[in-house]
């Protein structure tokens, strides 16, 4: 009989013995290392056992070890075993006479990980990535891979820091690959090991901070760069610290404490940026510490710390004087704009002078601006080149976050703003007139030229070269400050004019005629001074042509002087048609001129002023037309106290805002829209204007501005609501869209006060707005194909809006909810880090906040659970895990996670541990689930739904609940498929422990299901129709096929589905004071409980008589 059975494999007794102890694994080693060089024709019986052979069953067998990743003994010593063997084979196994390598067992081994990694399951995930990382640190220091398997592990390992966080990290650290991301990882261990990869980085390259950041691409990744730091500089002790500061300090600072003109690289003022922050923190910190000190608190600091005096004897060694860093700034910028003059074209010499620019302008925010006059002197320069047309528009962002630094003021911030984007429009004009003009006298030579050699006198006499010195006459010197002085007077002076005119139109419009008499002069007035002014700068130009059709600005002023009529009616759009700037001839400016003075109330008024301002900002630089753009968005965004839109903003948006939003070049439209849309945040009107146009540029215009437009279509809705766009939604085009449930809030501090969500007409104008924003979250049309960056990237605008208007109070809606579960499972949202962690930080606030909002994600889950088990194989949800989602659903649905109640916290703080009895999402969730079960229990959407009942937490002290849920329990029992009845035992047994829980006898119950059943039973053995059977008309226990609490024989599926969306929250809210009615308020959607209590009081009724 012994000899009959059959024998065990070598290796595969090989691998058993090597799970007991690890003292057998150098004897184990030693056999399968005999077994890899030698024939063992007692496994094999052929003669030679060819290296597929052995490899085929060796990376079977190691394939047991990849199901689990539970860290026992036995698993862990087969890990070890098998990386130690592959080390001893490959070291001891001669050189193969076929030619190929002898490490050809690893290799192997690291495309059979790689193979594997991708396993929907985290158990292979993790063991593969182990083994890499046990077979690279086994290895040794001195050995090398092939450099295309090593960019297989490399993609393999990047993948999988995302999940297996720990070991890719270790791997990666041993690949030296830069993984600064890991610092934002919230395990320890992930964040420690890549804190000392970059400290080995940093020992390695001489503990040279420039030298570190050249090799992490400073100028193309600045964050990165700056994330490395962070983690760098806290790591290195207090005299490695000094050392460093001290050596880069005497080497690219000079005795002014300012980068040496030839050390000035972007690597150096980025360094020279992030210690000056450091040290400033530190300082801080220190500080604090000694105030808790004082205080008696005892504060423990690290004994690695800098003291206050180290970190003031550093500070002085890199601080310079206000004086002294604005003269640096300004050779810096004289240095810019002499390559750009130099080089037409942006090169690399013009970027990297730009990116270290920019550097230098935010060292400002560390310095100490106490003295008076560096700060003036500082504010001068940087008006300065604010205004000034050939500073480019990328440093507009940094200048003004100076200018905003030492102008606090947030009215006078705007109205200076208006001035110096005034300025800068006037003095483009200027330069493109001065290039017009030289252009001109550059012709006028060469035709004069040309009829010299014609020797003809009478046209040499006809010739405009007397006309030559024309120019010195008509423009008479004057001196730059002079000339400066004027234009901010100039500028203040058309500040007043807008103001003036807007004070007009509302007189105009309140029918106060005398007022609008009395501004009307004063108009008259500044507008004379201001053409004085610049006839003063102009010199005589200005007397050679009449005003208002070659002054500088002077298409702005005209346009000034008009625009502050009142705006269109509230959702009356207005319609901007892109205009071909070169198919209008400049002659027809006039008749437009006088169109508009003679019917000033036409609706397209503001057309022609746009179409106006459109071609004056053809005519300037693309650059100039962007900055004034960038100024404008920049003090909207840097002024969180504006609340309204002011005058001098509102005069630049027919001026500026609204023709840049036509303009061809795309940056200058991108910005036009985000403008246009800051501005519509500050003036509900303005919105109710111009929404159609975001919606227009939604649809048909570059993806930049389609997310652009996104971004400013929600930062409206959530600023003002819905409801005030449903007057001018009918405008927007119908979705198909199935939001019945959706329901809108009027105001963000009061959930209760909802509009109506049953009136269709509401809803539907509601889908009108939110429906194009709700499409791109759609992903049935996508396939597993990696998607565009365009598509990624309005996907996550759209994903991170629609998440604002439910956190901010806009909106509820379950299906909502669903969709954006469904977007956040969904594997092509893993690569897409911005929306993946905006979604999931919003689902445990939303939920956590009020039980309101805890029964919306409830009304989700149906829909989820269904969208899940209908996904198609070409889907990405076919492959997420059902589990996950249903551990999810059934945490955010539970009671536990909301923020406690002042009940919660005063017993707490009273030492008390206080647990909510009441679980009513839950409640809810266990008798639409079961019904659901009931109505088809053979379906694969039944198998998911027990999955869920089985984890629910039932609340206490419900019997009526717990009654329908034991019956409806013993139904499921009897009609669901064999491997559902375990989890539906569980359930069973769950809602036995609440009853046990609320003091209740389980007999009671027990009894009073089966008294229910008994009956139930006797009827299904009839088979008489209730038609035929007058006794069972007047019975009030249902049949068994069709239970009460699903619905009456007549009642359909189809019923349940019809009214799956309608809001119940009201009932769920009141649930404590209706104890009676607790079935009514925890019920299905629908009419059957209703029938059911129906049918019980006519039971009761025929009893009593």
């Amino acid at each position: 009989m012994a000899s009959a059975s059959p024998e065990v494999p070598l290796i595969v007794s090989i691998f058993n013995e090597c799970q007991e102890t690890s003292l057998s694994h150098d004897r184990l080693m030693a056999s399968l290392t005999d077994l890899y060089m030698k024939v063992r024709p007692s496994f094999y019986m052929i003669p030679n056992m060819p290296f597929s052979h052995f490899a085929e069953d060796f990376f079977e067998l190691c394939r047991y070890s990849l199901l689990s990743a539970d860290r026992t003994a036995a698993r862990e010593r087969t890990i070890d075993f098998i990386v130690r063997s592959i080390i001893h084979i490959i070291t001891n196994a001669p050189d193969r006479n076929d030619g190929k390598p002898r490490n050809l067992l690893l290799i192997k081994t690291f495309l059979f990980c790689s193979k594997y990694h991708e396993c929907v399951k985290y158990a292979p995930r993790f063991r593969c990535t182990q083994l890499i990382y046990k077979l690279l640190e086994a290895m040794g220091t001195e050995s090398c891979l092939p450099v295309e398997l090593f960019d297989v592990i490399q993609r393999v390992l990047i993948r999988r820091s995302k999940d297996v966080k720990y070991n890719a990290s270790n791997v990666l650290n041993r690949f030296h690959c830069s993984v600064m991301y890991a610092f934002y990882l919230h395990l320890v261990e992930v964040r420690k090991a890549a804190q000392a990869m970059v400290l080995a980085w940093f020992n390695f390259l001489d503990k040279d901070p420039i030298l570190l950041l050249r090799r992490l691409d400073t100028e193309g990744v600045p964050k990165t760069s700056k994330l490395c730091l962070d983690n760098l500089l806290p790591s290195l002790n207090e005299e490695d610290l000094i050392g460093v500061i001290t050596k880069w300090s005497n080497d690219y600072l000079d005795e002014k404490h300012i980068p040496k003109p030839d050390r000035c690289s972007v690597e150096c003022v980025f360094f020279w940026r992030v210690i000056f922050e450091y040290l400033l923190k530190k300082q801080k910190a220190c500080e604090d510490i000694d105030d808790d000190e004082k205080e008696g608190d005892g504060s423990n600091g690290q004994s690695s710390s800098l003291t206050s005096s180290q970190i003031a004897f550093l500070l002085g060694r890199i601080t310079p004087s206000v004086t002294d860093y604005v003269d640096f700034v300004i050779s810096r910028v004289d240095s810019l704009l002499a390559l750009l003059r130099a080089d037409a074209d942006y090169n690399e010499n013009v970027m990297e002078a730009e990116c270290v620019l920019e550097h230098v302008l935010m060292v400002s925010e560390s310095l100490d601006l106490a003295d008076e006059f560096g700060r003036r002197r500082l504010m001068d320069v940087v008006r300065a080149w604010l205004v000034c047309p050939q500073v480019p528009a990328s440093l507009t962002k940094y200048l003004l976050d100076i200018f905003f630094k030492l102008e606090t003021n947030v009215q006078s911030r705007v109205v200076k703003m208006t001035e110096m984007t005034s300025e800068l429009l006037e003095a483009a004009e200027d330069d493109v007139k001065r290039q017009q003009r030289l252009q001109k006298l550059q012709e006028q030579q060469k035709a004069s030229d040309g009829n010299v050699n014609s020797e003809s006198v009478s046209t040499v006499s006809n010739t405009p070269i007397a006309e030559l010195p024309q120019p010195e006459v008509i423009a008479k010197p004057i001196n730059k400050a002079r000339e400066t002085f004027l234009r901010i007077k100039i500028a203040e002076l058309k500040v007043k004019l807008n103001e003036l005119n807007e004070s007009l139109s509302e007189c105009v419009r309140l029918k106060n005629f005398e007022r609008a008499t009395i501004l009307q002069e004063e108009c008259n007035h500044l507008e004379a001074e201001r053409s004085l002014l610049m006839r003063e700068i102009m010199g005589g130009s200005v007397q050679a042509t009449p005003v208002g059709t070659t002054t500088a600005g002077t298409a702005l002023l005209s346009a000034g002087t008009s625009i502050k009529r009142e705006p269109p009616a509230a959702g009356e759009a207005v319609e901007i048609p892109v205009i071909n700037v070169d198919s209008v001839p400049e002659e027809e400016e006039e008749d437009e001129d006088e169109e508009m003075e003679e019917d000033g109330n036409r609706p397209n008024m503001e057309v022609t002023l746009v179409r106006r301002q459109l071609k004056y900002l053809s005519r300037l630089s693309a650059d100039v037309v962007l900055k004034s753009n960038k100024m404008v968005v920049v003090t909207i965004q840097r002024s969180p106290t504006l609340w309204t839109l002011p005058p001098s903003l509102r005069s630049l948006l027919y001026n500026l805002i609204l023709p840049s939003v036509q303009h061809a070049d795309l940056a200058i439209r991108n910005q036009a829209i985000l403008a246009l849309g800051l501005c519509c945040t500050l003036d509900l009107d303005l919105s109710k204007t111009y929404l159609p146009l975001f919606y227009e540029a939604l649809k048909m215009d570059h993806p930049t501005v389609r997310v652009t437009a996104v971004g400013c279509i929600i930062d409206i809705l959530v600023v003002f609501g819905i409801h005030p766009f449903l007057e001018i939604a009918d405008k927007f085009d119908e979705v198909a869209l199935d939001l019945s449930d959706l329901v809108l809030l009027k105001s963000s501090h009061s959930t209760v006060a909802t509009l109506n969500a049953s009136a269709s007409e509401t809803i539907s104008l509601a889908l009108r707005i939110l429906g194009p924003l709700v499409e791109l979250l759609d992903f049935d049309s996508v396939t597993r194909e990696v998607i565009s960056k365009e598509d990624a990237d309005l996907r996550t605008v759209s994903g991170v809006g629609v998440a604002k208007l439910f956190i901010f109070g806009r909106i509820l809606s379950g299906r909502l909810i669903s969709r954006l579960l469904l977007l956040w499972f969904n594997q092509q949202t893993s690569e897409l880090p911005t929306l993946s962690q905006t979604l999931g930080v919003f689902f445990t606030d939303f939920v956590c906040s009020s039980q309101e909002r805890q029964s919306c994600v409830t009304d989700a889950v149906l829909p989820t659970l269904a969208s899940l088990v209908a996904a198609p194989a070409t889907s990405p949800l076919s492959d997420v895990d059902p589990g996950l989602v249903v551990d999810l659903l059934v945490r955010l649905t539970d009671a536990a996670s909301l923020f406690p109640t002042a009940k919660t916290k005063a017993a707490l703080n009273a030492g008390e541990e206080y647990k909510s009895t009441d679980n009513p999402c839950h409640d809810d969730l266990a008798m639409r689930l079961s019904n659901q079960v009931l109505n088809s229990p053979q379906s694969a959407e039944a198998r998911l739904y027990i999955r869920v009942l089985g984890q629910l937490r039932l609340s206490l002290h419900k019997p009526q609940l717990y009654r329908d849920q034991l019956r409806m329990v013993n139904l499921m029992l009897k009609k669901a498929e064999r491997h559902c009845i375990l989890t539906l035992h569980r359930f069973k047994k769950n809602i036995l422990t609440s009853i046990t829980s609320s003091g209740l006898d389980v007999n009671d119950f027990l009894e009073d299901v089966v008294q229910q059943s008994n009956p139930t039973a006797a009827a299904l053995s009839e088979e008489i129709p209730d038609s035929q059977n007058p006794s069972s008309r007047a019975s009030p226990t249902p049949s068994e096929d069709q239970p009460a609490l699903l619905a009456l024989p007549g009642a359909t599926q189809m019923n349940l589905e019809e009214v799956e969306g309608a809001p119940r929250r009201k009932s769920i809210i009141n649930h404590e004071h209706h104890m009676g009615n607790t079935l009514t308020g925890l019920s299905l959607r629908g009419k059957n409980v209703v029938q059911r209590l129906t049918v019980r009081q006519h039971a009761s009724f025929q009893t009593k008589i």
